[in-house]
């Protein structure tokens, strides 16, 4: 079902088929399909199901592809009411704020010189408005930002807003109460940790952009580990897992997932509900219900729900959001290429989980690679080693930025003890990725190549996974011995009265 879904939204959202010939696609099915299951009659209900699915994703994508394109054509907007929905960022030359267009519902970034809005109010406005264009990176790639955007809900950008304040939206002040509280630990992390440092812990716990400078964050992206300095799944289900732990010295087993999942969507809503950030919340959604009920686990099943429920309130993401794309491809890797992975590792040991950390690191480098290199122009040749290096304290360097702030508002005195702690985790972090970058032949740089390489690319990548999967699970049961250890097929569990009974 999610396969046919995600085939519609592809459709809908690419230029391959336009809303136009959306009568002809109805028209060719409606005659194909029937066909298909008459002469297919095993497969008949897959495939109509199938079908359908992927014809519902494709009206549903068109659609709101029509819709931002009958908006866009409004290049000028007169008296409008909009609410503050967020400021991006402030300094003394400008702020860039998100408005929400209260009869569009879409997102408007101003900039404006200078503003005392707050988020929340509700103003009336009026504004020459463009939609955001395509631009070069440096490696010579053209980024859609106006795809891009979309899939962030936000259409126009403005640098001519007039405004007035007219009200006041409650739901999006109680919304500017997280911010605050968002601002607050950013400006405690900086007030007591020195940079590059405190742009690092920034980054990572609040995914605020802009906080490491240009050079810092071109070494993360050509050793790998660019990832890590922006707020990503892999951060919430960190924040997810620690207050787990942290809950779990004084709360019943049930409880603490209840706890962890509140807090951690309040986390989101503060930090931004970016598509990434959406994704890890219903994954430990899931996680939290399955824990609760004490029901088995499906973390497969729990990722193709986030990747309909995203893919059905931005269609735009699945195409043409990068962080998207990676959470989804690196959790994919995490759930089915890990296990295949840990089974050749048996040479490195388990302490700390030290195997399932480099076969996760392993596993997530093999598919996401490919779509780093296409889309960045780099190719770490050590970013697995990277990887293993740094990935294991991310947790611990978030929850010690987060216990800094916690120190400052309880207990003034411990602050310096809880600086030196996060000065040096993330100055750890920061070193090794210096240090390998430094290396030679650390990165290269590789030059623009089109979809159907990339494919091609993926299609080896999977023909490769198979094999060893292949190896494991394929292979003559003398080989699975060698590989895998011995053959416990056939051993039987006995208690503690069988063993009594048998001896006597």
């Amino acid at each position: 079902m999610t396969a046919g879904w995600l085939i519609g939204i592809v459709f809908g959202t690419s230029d391959v088929v336009s809303y136009s010939q959306t009568p002809l696609l109805l028209i060719f099915s409606a005659i194909f399909l029937p066909l298909l299951a008459y002469f297919a009659q095993g497969l008949r209900t897959s495939v109509l199901f199938l079908s359908g699915i992927c014809i519902l994703g494709f009206i549903h994508a068109s659609t709101t592809v029509t819709h931002f394109d009958t908006i866009a054509r409004s290049t000028e907007a007169v008296e409008r009411k909009a609410v503050v929905a967020q400021i991006l960022s402030s300094n003394a030359m400008r702020t860039r704020v998100l408005l929400q267009d209260e009869a569009w519902g879409v997102g408007i970034r101003a900039t404006l010189p200078e503003s005392t809005l707050r988020v929340g109010e509700v103003i009336l406005y009026s504004a020459l408005l463009h939609e955001p264009e395509p631009f070069i990176t440096e490696t010579g790639r053209v980024f859609a930002y106006t795809e891009f955007s979309r899939a962030r809900n936000v259409l126009f950008d403005t640098k001519t807003l007039k405004y007035e304040v007219v009200g006041t939206n409650w739901y999006h002040t109680d919304i500017g109460t997280l911010y605050t509280f968002r601002d607050a630990i950013a400006a405690t992390i900086a007030r007591t940790i020195r940079e590059p440092e405190a742009g690092l812990a920034t980054a990572m716990l609040l995914g605020i952009g802009g906080t490491l400078d240009e050079d810092e964050n071109r070494v993360f992206r050509e050793v790998g580990l660019v990832h890590i300095v922006v707020l990503s799944g892999f951060h919430i289900m960190a924040i997810f897992a620690a207050i787990i732990f942290l809950t779990s010295f004084f709360l019943p087993y049930r409880a603490r997932f209840v706890v962890a999942l509140g807090a951690t969507l309040l986390f989101s809503v503060m930090v931004g509900l970016t598509p990434t950030v959406v994704r890890a919340d219903i994954m430990a959604t899931c996680v939290a219900i399955a824990c609760v009920l004490g029901k088995g686990r499906a973390p497969l099943r729990a990722l193709a729900i986030a990747a309909c429920i995203i893919t059905f309130l931005a269609p735009y993401a699945l195409l043409y959001d990068a962080g998207f794309q990676f959470s989804f491809l690196a959790t994919f890797a995490i759930i089915v290429v890990t296990p295949i992975i840990m089974l050749f590792l048996r040479a490195i040991p388990t302490t700390f989980e030290l195997r399932a950390i480099v076969a996760a690191t392993i596993s997530i480098e093999l598919i996401l690679t490919p779509l780093l290199s296409w889309s960045m122009g780099t190719f770490p040749l050590i970013g697995t080693f990277a990887n293993v290096l740094v990935l294991p304290v991310v947790p611990f360097a978030m929850l010690a930025s987060l216990v800094l702030w916690i120190g400052s508002v309880v207990s003034p005195s411990a602050v310096p003890f809880f600086a030196e702690l996060v000065t040096l985790l993330h100055g750890y972090i920061i070193a090794v990725a210096r240090l390998l970058h430094a290396l030679p032949y650390a990165y290269f740089t590789i030059g623009i190549y089109s979809l159907s390489v990339l494919g091609c690319i993926y299609v080896l990548v999977t023909v490769g996974i198979l094999f060893l999967a292949y190896r494991r699970y394929g292979m003559p049961d003398k080989q699975k011995s060698a590989l895998s250890g011995p053959d416990v097929h056939d051993w039987k569990i006995e208690t503690i009265d069988d063993i009594r009974q048998r001896l006597g």
